[in-house]
């Protein structure tokens, strides 16, 4: 765990944009503390000069308008800085969830493969929450009670230094009490906080899962192991609770023991007349004013200790420099369509198990390459490559001979358009998860690419059209009418490189129509790789790839694929049964050569 006072300063880092604010705030500090301290010296000089001696002439009234004035104040002093502390404290929530949001988007696959999702939220969410409670309510509070605390000593013994002593005997034992268990806290909400970390993770997975518990009538266990975080969570605040509880308690006990020795005492010396009622009243009043601070203080421990666990979780996300590295100097390249290649390229996710092994295959510009094989084959896996989502562990990529290493991300991503089986809209305008908020992409290039695949129908009879709000990953459309939706996200980016990752597998055959039929018109002159499972979709590809555990097993076009009879023909067979045998004998089936938009789709 990262020391304190390495991340105090990196919490004090957040405050700097702010340092207006904080000084205003900390400027109202030595005026509240006058204020406040002046009213128990009032106090004591109406008691011992006016009421005792049943003066209650002009110089009493002025004393109470004064002490009247000195409330209003302190009201306006109490305002002032809860606002302004406020403030600061929601402004750097803002900037800090910003840069929190920023850093994870910049953030490589590989992290997102090993870290759960409700980990990333709980650090945007729930731990920059808990360091706003210390900004806001925390920093300069500490500071207020610390300056106040030191008033009182010094009014304490301006008083009576006897009554003073006596008072500040009882706080070293409290103090001690507080470090002791101030100390467990820190660990108790350390483990709190992944615990919560936990628990959010479990809650998007149950969520985001809901229909496939409920069609496998697994709710209870799903409920079982939500139950199981939630009591982990619980006993977590338990233990917390138990604590904290403990030291308020024993500030209270400890207030009510000054306060009956500061009578029992005070009483004593009043009869020897060494000591006036007026300094016994406005004693406990001190008494009263020191411990809440104290009592405020101890709260802010606790807030103190979660911040720091908090703040431990948010920096070392922040810390993370798992990026996709970007180039020096990065190459240029020229416009228009570039040929891919793959050389010598091997990769693994685990560095144990290789996904990709040896993988040399030239795509020429315009050229439509299908890849087929088993689940598992490496078919997706060539696509996050061609991304940049990962990197080869051997071998290079290269667009257009540069190898794509060399190449600025959103220049090389920019190239490409990915349609996948699993399609994600997200909440809000439609217009907007066609476009993907590209101020390239127009709103006459959006409604084009709509009508293009024959998706206008389906737009306009939504409620608004374009501007249709839609629900969380598109809820309440079918799964052809999110295909057709994300199929006029790709083509609305008028890539040069389209990647179809089983983008027809959930597409009923009216819907799969509509595509195939406003593809030979959009697609002309572009580069596509199909990666499918239906065979059906890829036969007129000018190149068929068929990868085996990792491995390129076969090249060819469908016509040759299925005249060499080997892994392709089996797994045609498998799909087709005996319709196979009576396809070789078709040879013009798929023997000529198409432009690249006449994929099958």
């Amino acid at each position: 765990m990262k020391g304190d006072r390495w991340l105090l300063g990196r919490i004090f880092k957040l405050i700097l944009p702010h340092r207006r604010l904080f000084f205003f705030a900390a400027m109202l500090l030595p005026l509240a503390t006058v204020i406040r301290l002046s009213q128990p010296a009032m106090m004591k000089i109406g008691i011992d000069e006016y009421i005792a001696p049943g003066e209650f002439g002009e110089g009493f009234l002025w004393l109470c308008a004064v002490y009247g004035l000195v409330l209003v104040v302190d009201f306006f002093l109490r305002y002032a800085q809860s606002y302004v502390t406020e403030l600061m404290g929601q402004r750097i929530t803002y900037e800090l969830r910003g840069r929190l949001m920023d850093h994870a988007e910049t953030l490589s696959m590989p992290f997102y493969d090993r870290t759960p999702t409700g980990a990333v939220m709980t650090r945007i969410t729930n731990d920059v929450e808990v360091i706003n409670e210390f900004v806001a309510g925390g920093v300069t509070i500490l500071a207020a009670d610390t300056l106040m605390l030191t008033g009182i000593v010094v009014l304490l013994f301006a008083l009576d230094w006897r009554l003073a002593l006596l008072t500040l005997g009882m706080m070293p034992p409290l103090l001690l009490l507080v470090v002791r268990i101030g100390a467990v806290l820190r660990k108790t909400y350390g483990k709190l906080r992944q615990s919560v970390a936990r628990f959010n993770g479990c809650l998007q997975e149950n969520i985001s899962g809901m229909s496939l518990i409920q069609g496998f009538r697994a709710e209870a266990w799903a409920h079982g192991k939500h139950r199981r975080l939630n009591g982990e969570q619980l006993e977590g605040e338990k233990k917390a609770v138990v604590y904290s509880s403990f030291l308020s308690a024993a500030l209270q006990l400890g207030e009510n023991l000054t306060v009956a020795l500061v009578l029992w005492w005070g009483a004593r010396w009043i009869s020897e007349g060494t000591l006036t009622f007026g300094v016994i009243v406005a004693t406990i009043d001190c008494v009263h004013r020191f411990i809440a601070p104290l009592d405020r203080l101890l709260s802010r421990y606790t807030v103190f200790q979660q911040a720091l666990a908090a703040a431990e979780k948010v920096f070392r996300f922040l810390d993370v420099k798992e990026k996709m590295p970007e180039p020096a100097t990065p190459r240029d390249l020229p416009g228009g369509q570039l040929a891919i290649r793959f050389e010598g390229v091997a990769f693994s996710y685990d560095a144990k198990v290789d996904a990709l092994q040896e993988i040399d295959l030239a795509i020429e510009p315009g050229e439509t390459v299908a890849f087929v094989g088993a689940t598992g084959a490496g078919k997706s896996t060539l696509a996050k490559l061609l991304l940049r989502f990962y990197d080869p562990t051997h071998g290079r990529i290269t667009l257009g001979g540069v190898d794509l290493r060399e190449l600025k991300l959103s220049d090389l991503r920019s190239r490409f358009a990915l349609v996948l089986q699993d399609v994600f809209l997200f909440s809000g305008p439609l217009e907007l998860n066609i476009s993907m908020g590209r101020p390239e992409v127009t709103a006459r290039a959006v409604r084009e690419a709509a009508r293009a695949v024959q998706a206008t129908e389906i737009i306009e009879s939504l409620p608004g059209g374009f501007e249709a709000e839609l629900g969380e990953r598109g809820a309440g459309l079918s799964s052809g009418e999110l295909q057709l939706l994300s199929f006029a996200r790709a083509l609305a980016l008028d890539p040069e490189v389209l990647i179809l990752d089983e983008a027809t597998a959930n597409v009923d055959s009216r819907t799969e129509a509509k595509i195939q039929a406003a593809v030979d018109r959009l697609l002309e002159n572009r580069t596509s790789l199909v990666i499918a499972h239906r065979l059906s979709t890829i036969r007129r590809a000018d190149k068929i790839v068929v990868l085996h555990h990792g491995r390129i097993q076969e090249v060819g076009t469908h016509g040759e694929l299925l005249r060499n009879r080997g892994l392709y023909w089996h797994l045609y067979q498998l799909q087709f049964g005996g319709k196979a045998s009576r396809s070789q004998n078709i040879s013009g089936l798929a023997t000529g050569s198409i432009s690249c938009h006449s994929a099958g789709y």
